[in-house]
């Protein structure tokens, strides 16, 4: 259960009915510090959990082992290669003519790849990514392309390479898993700032045709935000009133599923992280999700 990468840490969820105590131990020392995060969640009253029970039974060890297999995969190795069934679109993308992908009737998106020129970091985020649904009027994503899929690195470094399960960057292209479901037709959409030069980027999707979509399916958002941290201007929370970065307030039924967290901080020995909350159907202090460490 335990990873070791820059530190050792336990990611295997950790469930209890009553009460749980996270303790640390070193016989050997008198006096000893030691850097320590810990996430939890506090679910509502009357909420029935099954503690964790140890050791785990053959049926939860195969789950664990499928499990773990995924995600290994999916963080060190390669993208699976894109497939004849998939949908390419040519895009000659300009200020003066955005382009877009239309896709008609329901399905699912199930991938969305692009192949973009080797371009600097900075001018993937000056290219927009616009996506509706069912002939939307406003965009359900509507972020800068480079940090919709986490390729412009803090900075203006060098573009992001890495994988993951859900959104990755390669040598050749940015990819993203999330599913997107639709009933109604789609549109994707790339929009440039004045100052780009004209540029030919290729979008490969996995679509899968539906011949509808079950009511009780979500819509894929994503939006794009950037502010100063501890500003005067920044929302306050808890007893102290701390300022606090707002990467999300919304009113309105749904799964919140992830964020792309940038930063950039002068300092190269403490990189400005903090305690993460989030608080759903709640107004309480502290909020029900919390954890100590933003990173």
């Amino acid at each position: 259960l335990v990873f070791h990468k820059t530190y050792p840490g336990i990611l295997f969820p950790i469930p209890y009915e009553k009460h749980c105590r996270i303790q640390l131990f070193n016989e050997n020392a008198r006096k000893w510090g030691t850097y320590w995060q810990v996430t939890y969640t506090t679910y509502p009253a009357g909420t029935r959990v099954k503690s964790l029970s140890w050791p785990l039974s053959e049926a939860e060890k195969t789950e664990l082992k499928s499990v773990c297999d995924y995600w290994l995969k999916a963080e060190v190795g390669p993208p699976d290669p894109i497939k004849e069934s998939w949908r390419r679109e040519r895009l000659q993308v300009s200020p003066q003519k955005p382009a877009s992908v239309k896709l008609d009737g329901a399905g699912v998106i199930r991938e969305l790849r692009f192949e973009t020129p080797q371009v600097e970091p900075a001018t993937l985020d000056k290219i927009r990514l616009k996506i509706r649904w069912d002939g939307a009027a406003e965009p359900s994503v509507d972020a800068p392309l480079g940090s919709f899929f986490a390729a412009t690195a803090a900075g203006g470094a060098p573009q992001a390479r890495f994988h993951s399960m859900l959104v990755g960057v390669t040598q050749r292209e940015m990819l993203c898993r999330f599913p997107m479901p639709f009933s109604q037709g789609a549109e994707v959409r790339l929009e440039s700032a004045a100052e780009v030069p004209p540029l030919e980027i290729t979008a490969w999707l996995d679509v899968q045709p539906r011949p509808d979509i079950p009511a009780d399916w979500g819509r894929f958002h994503a939006t794009f935000k950037q502010h100063k941290a501890a500003a005067e201007d920044s929302p306050r929370f808890g007893p102290q009133k701390i300022p606090a970065h707002l990467v999300l307030d919304r009113t309105a039924r749904g799964k919140y599923v992830g964020v792309m967290l940038e930063v950039h901080w002068p300092h190269n020995t403490w990189w400005g992280e903090g305690d993460w909350l989030i608080w759903t159907d709640e107004d309480a202090w502290p909020p029900s999700y919390h954890g100590t460490g933003s990173e």
